[in-house]
C-alpha cells in the first residue's frame, strides 16, 4: 500500500492524543483505522480538525528550543534510575553492545 498519513497538529509525543484524554485518543485511533481502509492514493493526508488546547505557542519552542542532554560517545541517561534498568539483553539498548 502506498504511503499515507493522518496529521494531527499536536506537539511531538502527542500523536495519539493528549495523555488521559481517552475519548480523544479513541477518536484518533478509530480515524486512523478507518484511514487504513479508505486511503488508497499515494500521498493521501487526512488532517484531523484538532487544535492543541494551549494554543499554537508550542510550535515556537519545538522549532527553536533543544532541551536534550549534550551528546557523548558513551551511554548517558536522563534520570539516574534509567541506568539501573538498562540491560545488554534489551533489544532497544543497542548502544550497550
Amino acid at each position: 500500500m502506498p504511503p499515507r498519513t493522518l496529521f494531527i497538529d499536536y506537539p511531538l509525543g502527542q500523536t495519539a492524543g493528549r495523555a488521559h484524554h481517552c475519548t480523544e485518543q479513541q477518536m484518533i485511533l478509530k480515524t486512523a483505522l478507518r484511514a487504513l481502509e479508505e486511503m488508497n492514493r499515494s500521498g493521501d493526508i487526512w488532517d484531523l480538525p484538532l487544535a492543541w488546547p494551549e494554543g499554537p505557542g508550542w510550535k515556537e519552542n519545538a522549532m527553536t528550543q533543544d532541551d536534550r542532554l549534550e551528546r557523548h560517545a558513551f551511554p548517558q541517561y536522563q534520570f539516574s534510575e534509567d541506568a539501573t534498568v538498562a540491560s545488554p539483553s534489551c533489544p532497544t539498548c543497542r548502544f550497550l553492545d
